[in-house]
């Protein structure tokens, strides 16, 4: 399928926002964007406002939505985020990227884990002393600022699911009866590409890829 370059509305006015949690096809997503003409905000220097979010320091965030006009991932996959962002850049878009259940998501948020990590036990201690260039702890520090995970509790697949249940429902309800600004994308489905771009108006098809998938475990 041949990339497109035109939308139904103003790049320069209109942003988008991709809302959905990590491992919900968000890095795909933010392909799928780039490639239709969005100017995709840097993704390192995003991830890098996680203590702005943590302490509800809003304007970093505000500032660094100035770069582009299509967003995915940390911190816009985190709650709260997306009430900030609607109030601060009326007329937005909002893609909730979704697994067809919450048991599929937290397969391949804890596969991703587990490889990232290299190792397949996920304790504290694991999670505390991977480094990948960075402080010892800080994954922990994201994982507990992320999720509310309390390391003391063994994390474990109920705890994720009830996280995912919850912070989708609680998006679903925020963007009630605004289906003109609010997208809820099952990635699982085949037909997601003709739901994007008739969600954002796209003179054609442009393919949604499949990058950054985690190998599924039996």
């Amino acid at each position: 399928m041949s990339d497109i370059m035109q939308t139904g509305f103003s790049a320069t006015d209109t942003k988008v926002f991709v809302i959905g949690a990590n491992k919900t096809g968000t890095t795909s997503l933010g392909d799928f964007l780039k490639r239709a003409g969005f100017q995709l905000g840097d993704q390192l220097t995003a991830e890098k406002l996680m203590d702005q979010w943590a302490t509800r320091n809003w304007t970093p965030i505000l500032e660094y939505c100035k770069s582009g006009n299509a967003f995915q991932d940390l911190p816009f996959s985190l709650d709260y985020t997306y009430c900030v962002l609607d109030a601060a850049f009326p007329g937005s878009k909002f893609i909730l990227s979704r697994r067809e259940s919450a048991d599929k998501w937290v397969t391949s948020y804890l596969n991703h884990l587990r490889r990232t990590v290299g190792s397949d036990q996920l304790s504290y201690d694991v999670l505390y002393n991977f480094t990948n260039n960075h402080p010892k702890g800080w994954l922990v520090y994201n994982i507990e600022t992320i999720f509310g995970w309390d390391p003391k509790v063994p994390f474990d697949e109920a705890f994720l699911k009830a996280w995912y249940e919850r912070r989708n429902q609680e998006i679903r309800f925020y963007f009630r009866s605004r289906s003109d600004d609010f997208l809820e994308l099952n990635i699982d489905r085949d037909n997601k590409e003709d739901v994007l771009c008739d969600f954002l108006g796209l003179d054609g098809l442009v393919e949604l890829g499949h990058l950054n998938s985690s190998p599924q475990k039996v």
